[in-house]
Order: C-alpha cells, then sequence, then structure tokens
C-alpha cells in the first residue's frame, strides 16, 4: 500500500488529539514530512534530488532555472524557504529533548503545512490548470 504526503500531514492532526507532548513533537515531525512528500512529487526535473537538504537547496537555488522546474520562480524559492524552516522545527522537535512543546507548537506546524500544501496545489494548478475548467 502506498501513501501520499497528505495523509503524514493527517495524521499529525490525530497527533495533536493525543493531547500530550509526544503527540505535539510527532506532530511537528509528521506535518513536515507531509510538505516535503508533497513538494518532491510535483518536482519534474528533481530525479537526482533524494536528501532533505538537497530538495531545500534545489527549490532556493536551481529549481527555477531555465529548463528546470515549469512554476514560477519566486513560488519555488518561497516553498523552499518555508520547506527549510519546517525542517528546524522538525529537528528541534525530535532532538532537543530539553525543550518544552505545546498544543500551540503543534498547531502552529499544522497549520503551516496545510498552507504549504494549499499554495503547491495553486502553483501546480497556475501551470496545469483542470482541462475541464481552462478556458
Amino acid at each position: 500500500m502506498s501513501i501520499k504526503g497528505r495523509e503524514f500531514i493527517e495524521f499529525a492532526g490525530r497527533c495533536i488529539e493525543q493531547g500530550d507532548e509526544i503527540g505535539y513533537r510527532n506532530a511537528i515531525g509528521r506535518a513536515y514530512y507531509g510538505a516535503y512528500h508533497e513538494v518532491s512529487g510535483i518536482l519534474e526535473k528533481a530525479i537526482f534530488v533524494h536528501t532533505h537538504q538537497s530538495i531545500r537547496d534545489y527549490l532556493l537555488k536551481e529549481s527555477w532555472l531555465k529548463g528546470n522546474e515549469p512554476f514560477d520562480k519566486m513560488r519555488l524559492i518561497s516553498l523552499g524557504s518555508r520547506l527549510k524552516q519546517m525542517h528546524t522545527n522538525r529537528i528541534s522537535a525530535d532532538y532537543n529533548l530539553d525543550e518544552n512543546f505545546s498544543d500551540v507548537d503543534a498547531q502552529a506546524a499544522l497549520i503551516q503545512a496545510k498552507k504549504f500544501i494549499e499554495d503547491l496545489d495553486s502553483m501546480y494548478k497556475q501551470t496545469y490548470p483542470d482541462p475541464l475548467t481552462a478556458t
């Protein structure tokens, strides 16, 4: 059975419902992974890019160069920057066990991931409009 990145984001919501710090930490991580997998899945020329850092670097520095991705330059850069911030939060939630993570932290990560997906979908539809709705 295969899954989509969006399912990680849905699971992040269920982690928050658990109502404890381990759930909040996992929600932050799952929200990041959902965004990471979704953006990785639409990149057309990033077949050589397989690590978290290389995806972020590709979005920020190369994806928008002529002949690479067909998407808007500033949107790709924005997605790369946001993915970098979500990754930083994920690292903190996974490794900084001395820090406290709350419902607010987890909710913020979930909101950020959902907005990331909305913007990713919008960028994709701008380049590849639905043939049934295109005029």
